[in-house]
């Protein structure tokens, strides 16, 4: 696109008796990603004895050449810088973290290592990755575009902790402990990872031929309904606070319980674990239709006193 941005005059005398062509000059200057052409004409005529006024004239015309946006981008490009972000750094057994790419430069291809998780590697951009052991772990991403590639690898950086949580800290330490569930969970919390979750509940249970008609004492309990969606295969988990038992020569835990339904309709396990210990250890397990009544478990956990 051309623009004319200069006018000048500026006298020049000439000798008598001529007419003097001063010549035409073209200056081609390449600044950038334009041209600029520059045309200077001199011309100078004289007309009998009596000095002619010369011209200058200076026009400037602007070229902007056609040039590929992908042509500027790959005479820039440089190889990414990775980094990543986390949801969250520490979790429980079974929870997911959820990555987010934050390498620059433009990268077009992620490769992901999750030692502990699974999946235990990936390719896409922002992936999510579920922690079922207990441990520290690290991550590390590799982003790559055509100018190379860059990896990011942060050391520990996702902390998974024990379902259940990780130590006795403002655990239960005074004995008796009794629960109920007459005004909520109280301190027992719903499993992570699991299928589905227990529920409270007063009465019977809504399927019919299954589960008791009241609860055991009170007015409340808490079930899981073991037929269709929840059948086959799945598993809820209802864990217990932390019980401080440092102090404790032996230790029972007794509860509850009722299996009403058919004889494929699955089982009750109580599991024990040391505080801050990623082990499960199965204390006491019942499985199949035992007919429609309470019925009571005492376990001893001395094994895990003092």
């Amino acid at each position: 696109m051309g623009q004319e941005i200069v006018w000048a005059i500026k006298p020049l005398l000439l000798p008598p008796g001529g007419i003097l062509l001063l010549g035409l000059l073209a200056l081609l200057a390449r600044r950038r990603l334009r041209q600029l052409l520059l045309i200077c004409a001199f011309v100078a005529l004289y007309l009998s004895s009596t000095p002619f006024v010369a011209g200058l004239l200076m026009r400037q015309v602007e070229i902007y050449p056609a040039l590929a946006e992908s042509e500027i981008s790959a005479g820039n490009a440089a190889p990414p810088v990775a980094d990543f972000s986390a949801s969250a750094t520490t979790i429980t057994e079974g929870q997911s973290v959820s990555f987010t790419d934050l390498s620059t430069n433009n990268p077009t291809s992620w490769s992901w290592s999750f030692p502990g998780g699974s999946p235990a590697s990936g390719s896409t951009q922002n992936p999510s990755i579920t922690y079922n052991t207990a441990g520290t772990y690290n991550v590390s991403l590799t982003a790559s575009n055509a100018s190379g590639s860059d990896t990011e690898t942060k050391t520990a950086y996702i902390t998974v902790n024990p379902a259940g949580g990780g130590g006795c800290s403002g655990g239960i330490s005074d004995f008796p402990y009794t629960e109920g569930f007459e005004n909520g969970f109280g301190d027992w919390t719903q499993g992570s990872g699991d299928d589905f979750d227990w529920t409270r509940r007063s009465g019977g249970t809504p399927s019919s031929s299954t589960g008791p008609g009241s609860a055991a004492q009170g007015s409340w309990y808490v079930y899981v309904e073991s037929s269709s969606p929840n059948y086959p295969g799945k598993v809820t988990i209802l864990n217990s606070p932390c019980f401080d038992l440092s102090a404790a020569g032996n230790a029972t835990f007794s509860f509850r319980y009722h299996l009403y339904g058919a004889l494929s309709m699955g089982g009750l396990e109580l599991q024990a674990r040391q505080a801050g210990s990623s082990t499960w250890s199965e204390v006491w397990s019942r499985a199949g239709n035992r007919g429609n009544s309470w019925l009571s478990a005492d376990v001893d956990l001395s094994a895990y006193a003092g």
